[in-house]
């Protein structure tokens, strides 16, 4: 049965998705870095969903996460190679890094705890090892994302954004043997993660035939800096 919102809800709704919205905005413009851009697309998440008891799919079923975050990084490697409408090169690999820690703040982390869930519903006895896994690639991830940032200030260094991109496609590879472990119906999407694994193995040839793409990027913006 469908319900209808009276007039006084949907302005209520409105008004309520617009301050978490206002909210989300200042705190990625207040962020310091990938890790609180991150932490900042978690709140978010925690505010419009968790906290008002909208989450589509919780416990176990809250995997279907990782679906979604396959496809960011899908996404994410296309913005650093091809770019998009509207940015400079030089911008790419800073707006490529956005879209990891969206779907890291946003996806991943929910992804995780489903998973989590239905680890201890399914083999309790390997949830230590799972939980050690994801804290060894969570220590190393934001020490790898936060290193790519500063050297991408200007673009300089798609490389290091290489680098994080292809530690988080293990990552969901890893995490897809969990999958596989606990029966999940998601457990697919070796497919899209091929085709994420061809993207960068093209575009580090890219960049191994042309050194100084990134220092080329950068140009654009530096010349503006000296005139």
């Amino acid at each position: 049965m469908t319900t209808t919102m009276t007039r006084a809800e949907r302005r209520a709704e409105y008004e309520f998705m617009s301050a978490a919205c206002a909210e989300l905005d200042r705190d990625l413009n207040r962020s310091t870095g990938p890790v609180s851009q991150s932490r900042a697309w978690a709140k978010y998440r925690k505010t419009i969903y968790t906290d008002r008891g909208l989450e589509g799919l919780t416990g176990p079923r809250a995997v279907y996460h990782f679906d979604d975050v396959r496809q960011h990084l899908f996404n994410a490697i296309g913005m650093l190679a091809k770019g998009d409408i509207g940015l400079a090169p030089w911008q790419w690999p800073a707006q490529t890094m956005k879209i990891i820690m969206r779907a890291h703040g946003y996806r991943y982390l929910r992804g995780v705890q489903g998973l989590a869930d239905a680890i201890k519903e399914a083999c309790p006895a390997r949830l230590s090892q799972y939980l050690d896994e994801r804290e060894a690639f969570d220590a190393e991830f934001k020490l790898r994302a936060t290193a790519a940032s500063i050297t991408n200030e200007d673009g300089e260094c798609p490389a290091a954004v290489v680098k994080v991109l292809q530690m988080f496609a293990d990552e969901l590879r890893a995490l897809g043997v969990w999958l596989t472990r606990v029966r999940s119906p998601w457990a697919g999407g070796t497919p899209l993660l091929d085709r994420i694994e061809r993207e960068l193995d093209d575009y580090r040839a890219e960049l191994a035939a042309s050194p100084g793409a990134g220092r080329d990027r950068s140009r654009s913006r530096s010349s503006r800096r000296r005139r």
